[in-house]
């Protein structure tokens, strides 16, 4: 493996002008000293980054951030407004369906066609081709014009020509998308196999794919980067950006995977009150406060062996002492199904409550399929986890999102609590 990059951009900047009248661009060609007649929109702002042979890096950024900009750029569709960037080696990009094939041609020319337009020699396309026609698996419309493709059977065979010639880089633009979940899959296992020495380039706003994929994130916003480094960090980053959440980005400078667990006091801080309309319920037990925490972190983003701390403040709206309340929490899918969950009664610890008290929570995040969970928190009187009162309930309080870190997802096994913690009057 050589130690030089094989994609480095450097300072790489674009700015389009903008005019509020398409006359204005011909006026300005006619007197190009004398008035500017155009904005100067800047798409992209000193974009710098290497990558080796076999880094997978997900770009990632909401919508007009400056990505598909940037693959252009390095693709050689157009041209920086300044900067520059090498590339050592074969490139092959899915930017845009449609790109480099005919659509009045079939399928099987296209083959032909656009490995040509890549410098690929008739010779060696017919060595491959019956693994290319293959790999797309769409039948007989392999000899039929593609104007008569879906979306998915284009991206099947563009996907198909693109890497069976195993290229040196390979950048894909949500090409992948419009397949069904199994194309991707098997897209997916490809790369893996057959693409270990490739530098791919992937932008998408699937954050399992790039949890799966990607040995580091880029996360770009207003043609800037704002992050680059790992990939649960990135991941948390982009998922605070479309979620409007603010952030400190120096919190994700130089983070590792370990984070080190905050103290009792910042997490009662981060602590936040639950909205009277999300609760239901008798009441005479509330969840007033309730706060999640990820290894210490508040961040909504999980991967297995995590550790997660539930905390919620309980206020007692009654005269009396309540004998032994029923505390929990469950987590469950996005079809409402119930995956795990614990409570006090089913794990034996007893406490009175008497006004105002704090409990704790904590388990290790399990070995689950990616995928968005989440969290209800309950309050019970009674002594029967199936009859009794529900006081307090908070249903879906929160979403996780759960992305592995290189872990082999068999099945749920093995998720006990760590600990319970009880602290009131």
């Amino acid at each position: 493996m050589s130690n030089d990059p094989i994609v480095s951009v450097s300072g790489v900047s674009k700015v389009y002008p903008i005019y509020n009248d398409p006359i204005d661009r011909l006026k300005e060609a006619l007197h190009p000293f004398r008035k500017k007649y155009h904005t100067d929109k800047k798409v992209l702002e000193s974009i710098s980054f290497d990558l080796f042979e076999g880094d997978v890096i997900g770009v990632l950024g909401r919508n007009g951030a400056g990505k598909s900009t940037l693959l252009k750029i390095i693709t050689g569709i157009i041209n920086p407004t300044s900067g520059n960037y090498v590339i050592n080696g074969k490139v092959a990009s899915l930017l845009e369906l449609g790109a480099g094939f005919d659509f009045e041609l079939t399928g099987l020319e296209n083959i032909y066609l656009n490995s040509a337009l890549n410098g690929i020699s008739e010779s060696d396309v017919t060595e491959k081709l019956n693994d290319i026609i293959s790999f797309a698996d769409i039948g007989d419309y392999i000899n039929q014009p593609v104007k008569n493709y879906s979306s998915g059977m284009f991206a099947r065979l563009a996907f198909s020509t693109a890497v069976h010639f195993i290229p040196d880089v390979l950048i894909i633009d949500e090409a992948l998308s419009v397949g069904d979940v199994f194309f991707q899959q098997k897209c997916n296992s490809f790369i893996k196999k057959h693409l270990a020495n490739t530098t791919v380039i992937l932008v998408t706003h699937d954050m399992h794919t790039v949890s799966k994929m990607a040995n580091k994130v880029m996360v770009i916003d207003d043609g800037k980067v704002l992050y680059s480094g790992e990939v649960i960090d990135g991941i948390e980053l982009y998922t605070r950006l479309g979620q409007g959440v603010s952030f400190d980005k120096n919190e994700f400078s130089g983070r590792g995977k370990e984070s080190t667990n905050v103290s009792t006091s910042k997490t009662e801080s981060l602590m936040l009150p639950i909205e009277q309309e999300k609760i239901s319920g008798s009441l005479e037990i509330q969840i007033s406060k309730f706060v999640i925490t990820v290894n210490g972190r508040d961040t909504k983003n999980v991967s297995p062996n995590d550790v997660i701390k539930i905390v919620m403040q309980l206020e007692n709206h009654t005269d009396d002492i309540i004998d032994n309340p029923i505390v929990g929490y469950f987590i469950s899918d996005r079809q409402g199904y119930q995956i795990f969950g614990h409570n006090t009664l089913s794990s034996n610890f007893h406490f009175d409550l008497k006004s105002s008290s704090t409990v704790e929570f904590e388990f290790i995040w399990p070995e689950i399929a990616d995928n968005s969970y989440f969290i209800t928190l309950g309050v019970g009187i009674g002594d029967d986890a199936f009859v009794h009162q529900i006081s307090c309930w908070a249903h879906n309080l929160i979403q996780l999102d759960s992305v592995s870190r290189d872990v082999d997802i068999h099945c749920l096994f093995n998720n006990p609590m760590k600990s319970f913690n009880y602290n009131g009057a």
